[in-house]
Order: structure tokens, then C-alpha cells, then sequence
């Protein structure tokens, strides 16, 4: 029996939006990146590894700057 790899493709498609639930908006993904950023943040501030600290709360703000910057030019 021969199964073409655009069907496995369609499959596995499926079953990943299947196990994911529905797709998630891209504003949804850089909230959810914002915050998992400014979390590790908090806790390499409180390790004292400050400067890991620093770029993580630098990159958590851009990513929210972003989200913001899509609505108030939307």
C-alpha cells in the first residue's frame, strides 16, 4: 500500500491542531512569549544573575512593545 507524504502531512497536521486545540493568533503567541520572557526574568533577578535578568526583561518589553505597537497602528 503506497501513502503519499502530502497525506502524512495532512495527518500529522491534524493531529497537532487536534492535540493544540485551536490555532493561536500571533498577538496570543507574543503575549504568551512576553510573559514566559519577563518570568524568567524574575527569576534570574532573584538568582542575582543580573545581567541575564537584563536582557531578558529588555526582550520581554520589546515583544510587548510589539503587541502594542500592532493595535495603536491597527
Amino acid at each position: 500500500m503506497f501513502i503519499s507524504v502530502n497525506h502524512l502531512l495532512s495527518v500529522n497536521s491534524g493531529a497537532v491542531q487536534a492535540q493544540t486545540g485551536e490555532h493561536k493568533s500571533e498577538e496570543k503567541l507574543n503575549m504568551e512569549r512576553g510573559n514566559f520572557l519577563l518570568h524568567q526574568a524574575f527569576d534570574e533577578d532573584e538568582a542575582g544573575n543580573l545581567s541575564e535578568a537584563k536582557e531578558l526583561y529588555t526582550e520581554a518589553v520589546e515583544v510587548f512593545l510589539k503587541i502594542v505597537s500592532f493595535w495603536l497602528f491597527f
